[in-house]
């Protein structure tokens, strides 16, 4: 299956709009475990291991996945409302 005729569903605007950026920059899923998510990451396929998952709630508006990358490092992915992300930005970044 060629991964750019998939066409994901999101649960919200946001993610549809994460989704799409992630596609357009060869960026795929390809499936995932309780454990680890498979990505096709302009034509190599990566494994990221899922280590914790915040799911989002309404008291803290937004959710975080924290994850050990194919190299071995560990990040930090997080999504939210607006303006609960900017102001936990450092006072330098934009």
């Amino acid at each position: 299956t060629d991964p750019s005729k998939i066409v994901y569903q999101a649960e919200s605007p946001d993610e549809g709009a994460l989704t799409a950026f992630a596609k357009a920059m060869g960026w795929f899923f390809c499936g995932k475990t309780s454990t680890h998510t498979t990505l096709k990451v302009h034509d190599k396929d990566e494994v990221f291991e899922v280590l914790n998952v915040n799911k989002f709630n309404s008291a803290r508006k937004r959710m975080s996945v924290v994850c050990r990358t194919p190299e071995g490092r560990i990040v930090l992915y997080c999504k939210g409302a607006d303006n609960v992300m900017l102001e936990r930005l450092a006072p330098a970044q934009p």
